[in-house]
């Protein structure tokens, strides 16, 4: 039997769930899985939760079957007719879950079209294609699905391949191309369209990396937030999963663009700008808000001056995140027992010096930040620490990290960029810091692979060359 190339409806779905379980899933691969009748009619959509619980193909059984049509043609003897759709090979081995290989062996699609193979050894190393057509289930690689979810697939792949997690360095510079004020410090720059997109680019990576100036200038809380102005809209939200002001006239602030997201490309800068006009995807954020937390990066050392609120702001971060685990806790497993395993971990470079030992004012200081509910500090070398700060978040499950900032980060980790690297400069138009700071690599910048205008920002990707 020929297996029909998904279509459009099918793949707009896969892209959706790839997005949403982004960040959410790590250190697993953000995997999609549908399941449509046999006329190709989407009956069930879903992507893998977060670690310790169902894998994409399981989730989507689970709804399948709670559906009350699909509970009708179990009724029926009808189960088997159905074709599953699936962005990565499922998995054949037993982890902290049962192979999803045996799950969809017992259900018995018509068929299954997975985009990716699954790089991992202890998939890779137990594939056996063979055993699903020996079952009566038609099996394909295809092409579209592979190149709808791919963007959101390789930070997973680089881990697992490339012992690193994918880095994604980003500025957000004046019209004169500087990041912060000739005194280092940082200023507004991007406008109100660019910040919406940037809250959900943390709920996409796993860790968000500054430097010490950075720290101690700007005390920043790196942490995801929803931004107020779709906070308060959530409540509010019509049929086309619009974003209603609370203004008297109702106007229409920003609404969902998936149509227009699906007529450009799969790209993951093009959905992420879409997405972030989507009142549908904030919602998805919002009610597992937590689970999108980064793990919060700060390079340190001995010449850092904390800022003064810098300890207190990180420790009211971790216990508000405590507080809401906790509702979720009583309210969706009616537990009071808390998971600390949900709460994102604060984590410290911690840059060598000989004459630690000596320096009391220092372990003072370290002593402060180990009051932070679940951080932890990691010693490395003063000069060339990129590759360590990278194999340590890699043994963290890292997929994707966002490096924020400033030039000794710029530096150290322009120059471990790789093919699969991006450089994210957002430019804007009306901001102006006439005597300031570039970054360093901003004259190295021609390889340019992304461009859109956002307002009064120009958003702009780069590859290193």
């Amino acid at each position: 039997m020929k297996i029909d190339s998904p279509k459009e409806p099918i793949l707009e779905n896969i892209v959706r769930e790839s997005f949403l379980a982004l960040g959410y899933s790590s250190p697993n691969p953000p995997v999609a899985a549908l399941i449509t009748d046999s006329k190709h009619q989407i009956s069930a959509k879903a992507h893998t939760q977060r670690a310790g619980y169902n894998h994409a193909e399981r989730e989507v059984y689970e709804i399948w079957e709670q559906d009350k049509k699909a509970k009708e043609n179990i009724t029926s003897g009808e189960t088997n007719k159905h074709h599953l759709y699936v962005s990565l090979e499922p998995c054949s081995h037993f982890g902290r879950t049962a192979p999803c290989r045996d799950l969809i062996l017992s259900k018995k699609p018509l068929s299954i079209s997975v985009g990716s193979l699954d790089p991992n050894p202890l998939v890779s190393e137990k594939r056996n294609i063979q055993i699903y057509k020996d079952a009566g289930i038609e099996w394909q690689i295809s092409k579209e699905i592979e190149e709808a979810s791919k963007v959101f697939l390789e930070p997973f792949f680089t881990r697992i391949e490339k012992k690193r997690p994918k880095i994604l360095l980003k500025s957000v510079v004046s019209r004169e191309g500087n990041f912060a004020s000739k005194e280092g410090r940082s200023l507004a720059i991007s406008n109100s369209s660019s910040n919406q997109a940037l809250s959900l680019l943390r709920a996409k990576v796993d860790c968000i990396l500054v430097g010490p100036k950075t720290l101690r200038i700007d005390n920043p809380s790196l942490d995801f937030r929803i931004p107020q102005a779709i906070a308060d809209t959530l409540t509010r939200i019509d049929s086309n999963h619009n974003l209603i002001s609370n203004t008297s006239s109702g106007q229409i602030i920003s609404s969902s663009s998936s149509e227009e997201a699906f007529s450009k490309s799969f790209g993951f800068w093009q959905r992420l700008i879409a997405y972030a006009k989507d009142s549908s995807i904030w919602k998805e954020h919002f009610n597992q808000f937590f689970f999108y937390q980064p793990k919060r990066a700060f390079v340190i050392s001995e010449s850092t001056d904390l800022n003064p609120n810098f300890s207190e702001n990180q420790k009211k971060i971790q216990e508000n995140l405590l507080i809401r685990i906790q509702e979720y806790s009583k309210m969706v497993h009616h537990q009071s027992d808390v998971d600390f395993s949900i709460l994102p971990e604060v984590l410290f470079f911690v840059i060598s010096e000989s004459n630690r030992k000596s320096n009391n004012d220092f372990n003072e200081k370290l002593n402060e930040l180990q009051g932070i509910p679940n951080s932890k500090f990691i010693s490395i070398p003063n000069q060339n620490f990129a590759k360590t700060i990278l194999s340590k978040l890699t043994e963290l499950g890292v997929n994707l990290l966002l490096v924020e900032g400033g030039n000794l980060l710029y530096q150290e980790f322009y120059d471990v960029l790789e093919s699969q690297d991006e450089i994210l400069y957002i430019q804007s138009k009306d901001i102006s810091i006439s005597t300031g700071k570039a970054p360093l690599f901003a004259d190295k910048l021609k390889n340019e692979i992304y461009r859109e205008e956002l307002d009064s920002d120009t958003w702009k990707v780069f590859k290193k060359e």
